[in-house]
């Protein structure tokens, strides 16, 4: 009885470790999603193309593009999607194009940040997601991966 009565003792002491481990590493690794596409918040938006980025996030993830665009009214983040994507739909951007997007607008690190769903370009359309966000490209991508490391490269 007393081996027993140890043994249960001591599978609650290894057990309480193990789970603050998963909460903190959880914490910790910052797993708060903030860039989620909401249906509810679509809305288009025209303006001037200021700034091209190519972002990674994580090592070994594909590039995504990223622009920033002068609106009547602000200077707006755009997520548009992964640079090989917009490739193969020879999307290419330059300083200074016009374009209209329609997307849904999100918080994003701190700001106002639209998430690319329809891009509207020189009298061309291109569909990136369907109305609950997700990527016309989801699936297609793992040949694709790689080339990045975290880091972004950037046109002016």
């Amino acid at each position: 009885m007393i081996r027993l009565f140890a043994f249960l003792v001591m599978t609650v002491l290894l057990a309480i470790p193990l789970t603050a481990q998963k909460t903190i590493g959880k914490e910790a690794a910052g797993q708060k999603k903030e860039r989620k596409f909401n249906p509810e918040t679509i809305e288009s938006v025209t303006g001037e193309i200021q700034k091209i980025l190519q972002i990674s996030t994580r090592k070994n993830m594909a590039f995504g593009t990223h622009i920033i665009i002068k609106t009547h009214q602000e200077k707006l983040p755009v997520h548009i999607g992964p640079s090989w994507y917009l490739k193969e739909l020879e999307i290419d951007f330059e300083k200074g194009d016009l374009v209209e997007i329609k997307g849904s607008r999100i918080e994003f690190e701190g700001q106002p940040t639209i998430i690319a769903m329809v891009l509207k370009k020189e009298g061309k359309e291109f569909v990136l997601r369907d109305q609950n966000g997700l990527p016309h490209w989801r699936g297609m991508g793992k040949k694709k991966m790689g080339g990045g490391n975290g880091h972004y490269k950037s046109r002016t």
